[in-house]
């Protein structure tokens, strides 16, 4: 019966209690100019609404400017006292969250409309007048035909910059109805889903953390409402397993004798490691090197910190397939996971600085990113020996490729440089005149930066298959 019973439990988690004391005084003031900043002054409001719903943070976690960074604008959680590791930052209960059922994104923006619709009779209405999107800008906001997309010069993938607005068009709209059909309400609750929601859903206090793998320290938890069951393995042992009230009702041979109702789920924010004192609090969109930097900046409408993983196709010798992939490794490991590479069509670079880059990253290189820290001189052992067994042909073809790619562009490195102090200076000088700054020039002002790390990506490619260290064939010596 054990056996049996162990096997029908699709998704098992060991049950653990977790105590989180809610917090009655959150600062804001981390930055004096905090008072000119409604998100900031507002906080405290916001955390009232959170925790009179079943919410809990610690104390010792606010919102603010980077107190580390001078002048920073980059607005986030933050740290107020030392936090140890282990510590249990915020608590979500499932009550809470606009839940994403399976792969339903579509019906996660339906619900996201149907509660902006309500406007101050909707639950969560404190949660979307708190964290207004509409300052935000993403790609697939772009004007199709403006100088943003121009300004790209091709550096995009074949899905391009209005990829989700296509998919959302074309999936949960049936095709039915174009983008100008799109109403506000309904184009914030794409948004809001695209740029804000997690695995489980839309979840509020999370959508205030940012991104960044280099600096991740924190963990997530996700448990869904579910019993707890007791599987007596002899007279001695019990373990304890939760299971989903779903799972739960289609489970004979559980009884009231070793079944017990939980609390709701929910999810939960745990430091990874110890917090000091005005540290900013990180998680991560994109854990273990799943999506590229271009699908980041796609969603996000930001080129997020190194690590970077940047792709571009295969310009020489035709299009790169699984063998040549195979044949560029010698490690056996690698050789068996082949199969579960993300990108094995595309030539790929990993960046951790503007000078240490992998060509090629396997899974096992990326597997840590967005889960742990990793130090620089890490970074370093674990590319040297993972350059080591690639072999010194796919690194000069990985080169040749990028070289043709950067040359074939109509603007350089130094001139995109330019290019972004001009237009930043620009709109100084048109705000400190009291004008407008229109999206489009916003948009194209994205679009440069975007490019230029792509083509700084692509320079570090060639520097690093030039510097050596890779695994070099008799035929080759």
């Amino acid at each position: 019966m054990i056996i049996s019973l162990v096997r029908a439990i699709a998704r098992i988690l060991l049950f653990t209690t977790i105590s989180l004391v809610p917090s009655t005084g959150v600062s804001a003031s981390f930055n004096k100019n905090n008072d000119y900043d409604p998100l900031l002054v507002n906080f405290t409001s916001h955390l009232a609404w959170f925790q009179s719903q079943g919410g809990a943070i610690d104390p010792r976690v606010t919102i603010g400017y980077d107190p580390n960074i001078p002048n920073s604008h980059v607005r986030g959680v933050i740290s107020n006292d030392f936090i140890p590791v282990d510590t249990v930052l915020v608590r979500c209960p499932s009550s809470l969250i606009l839940k994403r059922v399976g792969d339903q994104d579509c019906q996660l923006i339906e619900q996201i409309w149907n509660e902006l619709k309500l406007g101050e009779r909707s639950k969560w209405f404190p949660m979307f007048e708190f964290d207004d999107i509409s300052g935000s800008r993403i790609p697939c906001q772009w004007n199709r035909v403006g100088r943003a997309i121009a300004y790209l010069q091709g550096l995009w993938p074949a899905w391009g910059p209005h990829r989700h607005l296509n998919w959302y068009i074309e999936t949960c709209l049936n095709g039915e109805r174009d983008e100008s059909t799109l109403d506000d309400l309904e184009m914030k609750a794409l948004l809001t889903s695209l740029t804000r929601s997690s695995d489980a859903g839309l979840v509020p206090m999370y959508l205030l953390f940012n991104h960044n793998n280099a600096l991740i320290n924190t963990r997530l938890t996700y448990t869904e409402e579910g019993v707890l069951v007791k599987i007596r393995l002899d007279e001695k042992i019990d373990i304890f397993l939760r299971i989903t009230l779903t799972l739960a009702c289609c489970l004979p041979q559980l009884t009231n004798n070793n079944m017990t109702t939980l609390p709701e789920g929910g999810m939960t924010i745990i430091a990874n490691e110890n917090i000091q004192l005005n540290e900013p609090i990180y998680i991560t969109y994109n854990r273990a090197g799943f999506a590229t930097t271009s699908d980041v900046f796609n969603l996000y409408g930001f080129i997020e910190d190194y690590p970077q993983i940047w792709t571009w196709p295969a310009l020489l010798g035709g299009s790169l397939d699984r063998d040549d992939r195979i044949k560029a490794l010698t490690n056996d490991e690698e050789k068996k996971n082949i199969d579960h590479e993300y990108r094995l069509s595309e030539y790929e670079i990993l960046v951790i600085s503007p000078t240490l880059g992998a060509l090629s990253p396997t899974r096992s290189l990326l597997q840590d990113i967005g889960n742990r820290r990793i130090s620089y001189g890490e970074w370093i052992d674990r590319i040297h020996a993972h350059h080591s067994s690639l072999r010194l042909s796919h690194a000069r073809k990985l080169s040749r490729s990028a070289s043709l790619l950067l040359d074939s562009l109509p603007t350089t490195i130094k001139q995109d440089s330019s290019h972004i102090n001009y237009e930043n200076t620009r709109m100084q000088f048109m705000k400190a005149e009291g004008k407008e700054i229109r999206d489009e020039q916003l948009d194209a002002l994205q679009a440069i930066e975007y490019r230029l790390a792509y083509k700084k990506a692509l320079r570090l490619a060639i520097e690093v298959a030039e510097s050596g260290g890779f695994l070099e064939e008799f035929d080759e010596l």
